[in-house]
C-alpha cells in the first residue's frame, strides 16, 4: 500500500507521453478522451500548450467552424444576402462555404460523414476547453483581442445560425463574462454594430 501512496509507481498519462512530442498537434489532443478529465485536474504541461496563440486560435475556430453537411446554408444565405451589411463578414462566409463546396466534391458521402462527426468532436471539446473557468486559458483570451473579434463574427454570419454552434459559441462567452466581466464588456464596446447582430 505504502508503495502505491508514495508514487512508487509513476503513473504518466497519455497526455503527458503526447505533450513530450515535438510534432504534436491540437488535433491529437482534441481526439484523446483523457483531455477534458487532464484538464479538470489542472495538468500544467497541457494548459500552456492550450493557451498558446496558435492552439488558442484553433480552438475558437473550432467552436464556430461550419457544418460541412448542411445543404440549407445556401438557401439561407440566399434569402438573407440582401440583408446583410458587412461586406467582410460576407467575404469570409463566402469563404467558408468555398471550403465546404470543395470538400463535397472530393470526398464521397461516408468519407463526408466522418469528417463531419470529427468537426462535431472537436467543437465540443474545444467548446468544453473554452468555458472549463481555467484561468490561464481565459487570461489568454482577453489578451488577443482579435482572436475574440473574429469569434464574435459567428454572429454576423446569415441567419439562422446553427443552434449547437450558437449553444457552444454561448458557452463560452458565459464564462468569459461571468469571470472576466469588465474586461468582455470593454471589449464588446469595440466591436461595431454588435448589438443588431446579436439581436439578430
Amino acid at each position: 500500500i505504502m508503495f502505491w501512496r508514495f508514487g512508487g509507481y509513476a503513473n504518466l498519462s497519455t497526455i503527458d507521453t503526447l505533450l513530450d512530442k515535438p510534432d504534436l498537434t491540437l488535433e491529437e489532443l482534441l481526439d484523446e478522451p483523457e483531455t477534458i478529465q487532464e484538464l479538470k485536474q489542472l495538468n500544467t504541461k497541457l494548459i500552456e500548450y492550450l493557451r498558446e496563440d496558435h492552439a488558442l486560435k484553433r480552438l475558437m475556430e473550432y467552436v464556430t467552424a461550419p457544418s460541412l453537411v448542411n445543404d440549407d446554408e445556401d438557401d439561407a444565405k440566399d434569402t438573407s444576402e440582401k440583408g446583410k451589411d458587412d461586406a467582410a463578414s460576407a467575404e469570409q462566409t463566402d469563404m467558408d462555404e468555398e471550403k465546404e463546396g470543395d470538400l463535397r466534391d472530393i470526398l464521397d458521402p461516408d468519407d463526408l460523414d466522418k469528417v463531419e462527426k470529427k468537426r462535431l468532436t472537436h467543437a465540443y471539446i474545444a467548446c468544453e476547453i473554452l468555458s472549463s473557468e481555467t484561468w490561464s486559458i481565459l487570461e489568454s483570451m482577453m489578451a488577443n483581442p482579435a482572436y475574440l473579434g473574429e469569434f464574435w463574427g459567428f454572429l454576423r454570419r446569415p441567419p439562422p445560425l446553427d443552434s449547437l454552434q450558437a449553444s457552444y459559441f454561448t458557452k463560452v462567452n458565459e464564462t468569459l463574462l461571468d469571470k472576466k466581466t469588465d474586461e468582455m464588456l470593454e471589449f464588446l464596446k469595440t466591436l461595431d454594430g454588435i448589438v443588431p447582430a446579436l439581436l439578430q
